[in-house]
């Protein structure tokens, strides 16, 4: 039997042999999937591990979404920032004022990217008996409410600084003892102990030299008139008043972008009589045309008499409440009524890139004749 089996194994079909290529194919098929399953699971549960570790750094959670107001309470007083449709940043207290757009924007990315560089367990806080107001979170801390609408996102209380270190101590809750206290960089700090002055706009206009199609400077009842014709950025600025004439295009719009730059100094919310009086008696403003509004925009310039020698002058802007102290010399500098201040001094008005053809005539010195030379471009 033992025989017949070797013999009937003997006489069986052989199988072939997987050649060499082939098993290269395989191995490498194998090597492959291999990866992809370490990318699908391991390395995919490994980055969304980073990512929760760097969201449990953070101290401020804005739900993806930024905030829509800011309060900030703190020894210097209440400011309230808003912003409203997607519009600019506003300050409705302690006075409603446009609001300095990049400190706005600085205080939000600051506040986002708040991380925790130590954490205070509140089990340590009641073990060391500590109080709020060694680390200045008690009467002196500065409270950050962030909302959006009528809805509290997120709030920080920020305490005073770290001793030898740049950072501070800020708490989310204002229950002490019972939550925990952080140590963050000091940058959230520097934006939000500023007075409220420093986050207005200190720039008396919000506008740009495109956006005017029209100014006027108006001084003891003389006046020079300039207008963009037509209402293109390409175009050319035209002289009005008091003569027709061309206007240079770069006097002009340097000008106008020295009062669109032109910042304010002091804010006065609360102008004395004298004040009110300097602006009745004035005789000298800028009118301002925008694209596309019908109405214009009007600073009037005063100076007080009693304050012989000052470098400043005051400023009011119809639709701005406060009055303003700007630089003497800027506005000396920018303003004027005199037209040759301002015309365009060549005699031809063309672009020489574009000429393609030039041509002279001349009378010769000899017997009176003309003399003609002409050149014609050629393409390319």
């Amino acid at each position: 039997c033992f025989l017949c089996c070797a013999r009937h194994v003997e006489h069986a079909p052989r199988l072939n042999p997987i050649p060499m290529y082939h098993r290269t194919t395989i191995g490498l098929f194998v090597v492959t999937a291999g990866l992809l399953i370490w990318v699908f699971t391991i390395e995919r549960h490994l980055d969304d591990s980073i990512v929760a570790r760097a969201k449990a750094l953070r101290v401020l959670d804005f739900g993806g979404k930024p905030p829509t107001g800011i309060t900030i309470e703190g020894p210097q007083g209440k400011i309230v920032l808003k912003n409203l449709r997607n519009g600019p940043w506003e300050m409705r207290e302690p006075v409603k004022d446009r609001a300095d757009q990049k400190q706005v924007m600085e205080l939000l990315r600051a506040s986002l990217e708040l991380k925790k560089l130590e954490t205070i367990k509140a089990s340590e806080i009641r073990k060391e008996k500590a109080k709020p107001d060694d680390l200045g979170l008690g009467s002196q801390a500065i409270k950050i409410t962030f909302t959006r609408g009528e809805r509290v996102v997120d709030s920080l209380m920020v305490g005073s600084r770290v001793d030898a270190y740049d950072a501070v101590w800020v708490m989310k809750e204002e229950d002490w003892g019972k939550a925990p206290v952080y140590v963050v960089f000091s940058d959230i700090r520097d934006i939000v102990e500023q007075e409220a002055d420093l986050l207005r706009d200190n720039h008396v206009f919000d506008l740009s030299v495109g956006d005017i199609r029209r100014f006027k400077f108006v001084k003891e009842g003389s006046s020079l008139t300039v207008r963009r014709f037509p209402e293109s950025d390409s175009a050319v600025w035209k002289i009005f008043v008091p003569l027709e004439s061309r206007g240079d295009k770069e006097e002009i719009e340097d000008r106008v972008s020295g009062f669109m730059n032109l910042e304010i100094l002091e804010f006065i919310d609360k102008p004395t009589t004298e004040i009110t009086g300097a602006f009745t008696d004035s005789q000298r403003y800028i009118e301002l045309r925008q694209r596309g509004e019908a109405g214009a925009l009007r600073m009037d310039i005063a100076e007080l008499s009693s304050e012989d020698g000052d470098d400043t002058l005051l400023a009011r802007v119809a639709g701005r409440r406060p009055v303003f102290r700007v630089s003497r010399d800027t506005v000396d500098r920018y303003f004027t009524i005199n037209p040759n201040d301002v015309r365009d001094r060549r005699l031809a008005d063309f672009n020489r890139d574009a000429v393609i053809g030039l041509k002279i005539e001349a009378p010769r010195l000899e017997g009176g004749q003309v003399t003609v030379m002409e050149r014609q471009q050629r393409e390319g």
